[in-house]
């Protein structure tokens, strides 16, 4: 069997699906659908349409989605195991130092990832800094969970240790057990799709996990959309508009892979759904670029991604860390 990097086809999907998102985040589901996206766009361009991005940003730009993903795996690489104190440390160099960064900038924090770092920086515990409240349920935990769930799944630890490494993952930015919940549910989601499962077992395997284990019910309450067996009957129109929420971003993935068949069209889908579309497109890219493989991304799109080089040696140290 021909050898697969798992990380490659992961992490470049996502930052192209982050990088394809950008232009058009935060406009309605019904303005990104009316642009017709099909190509990498930014200000180089006489774009027919304002975003907080389109005037400022040049194509193929990857946001802060990425290099928050790129900065803790760099750490893991780096530790070779994971050190919560260097990922923040991390976090924290990216945003005020700008490394990590597809410009030379960085771009795109948000609120409740800033109000961790500026605990962490205050002398706050790594596991203590994220915020634990409803509201704090945004998607920044989910955005930038993958190199956790690669680590879980490619070292075969059980489904408990899983829960327990994901929950202390999400914690140092999202503390709340909604978005631990649900980088659990991805995590075990990408865990199926690695194993090689058709997409749709992948999804009914979500159905047999005892979350009552690990989440509480409010947690659970939370996704009983995404965990009900006619979340594949379901149109797009029921699909939440993406606000940012993370349970609305999961619902959004989880869709445009379940009701697409190649990489192009599942991270295009995601994207029309509108609003936080370089998170749900570098999420949902993630899992197509595992799912289709690397070599089915668009040419076009993997020529446009900025630094592809620099994410592609990433990923491969990264799976060297697990080579027997």
């Amino acid at each position: 069997m021909q050898y697969r990097n798992i990380t490659k086809d992961a992490l470049i999907g996502f930052a192209v699906g982050d990088a394809l998102g950008v232009p058009v985040e935060f406009l309605s589901r019904q303005e990104v659908r009316e642009i017709h996206l099909t190509d990498m766009l930014g200000n180089e361009f006489h774009l027919p349409f304002k975003s907080s991005w389109s005037k400022l940003i040049p194509s193929g730009s990857w946001s802060d989605d990425t290099s928050m993903l790129i900065a803790g795996m760099d750490s893991i690489i780096r530790n070779n195991y994971i050190n919560y104190q260097d990922i923040m440390q991390s976090f924290c160099n990216w945003w005020d130092l700008g490394y990590y960064c597809s410009l030379d900038m960085p771009f795109g924090l948000g609120g409740i990832v800033s109000e961790a770092l500026q605990r962490f920086q205050n002398g706050c515990p790594a596991l203590e800094c994220g915020g634990s409240e409803f509201y704090d349920n945004g998607n920044g935990a989910l955005m930038r969970i993958l190199p956790f769930s690669l680590y879980a799944i490619k070292t075969n630890m059980t489904e408990s240790n899983t829960a327990d490494l994901i929950a202390k993952a999400s914690s140092i930015t999202h503390a709340h057990d909604i978005s631990k919940m649900s980088c659990f549910i991805y995590t075990e989601f990408l865990r199926n799709i690695i194993l090689g499962l058709e997409k749709r077992i992948a999804f009914e395997n979500l159905l047999k996990i005892n979350y009552n284990h690990y989440f509480s019910d409010e947690a659970i309450k939370a996704h009983e959309k995404i965990l009900n067996p006619d979340f594949l009957a379901i149109s797009d129109t029921e699909i939440s508009e993406d606000n940012g929420y993370v349970v609305a971003s999961l619902e959004s993935v989880l869709y445009s892979i379940l009701t697409s068949n190649n990489y192009k069209t599942a991270v295009l889908k995601a994207i029309n759904m509108g609003y936080d579309t370089d998170t749900i497109g570098g999420i949902t890219g993630s899992i197509a670029g595992i799912l289709y493989g690397y070599e089915t991304i668009p040419k076009k799109w993997l020529y446009a991604l900025r630094k592809r080089a620099d994410l592609e040696e990433l990923a491969n140290q990264f799976e060297k860390l697990f080579e027997v």
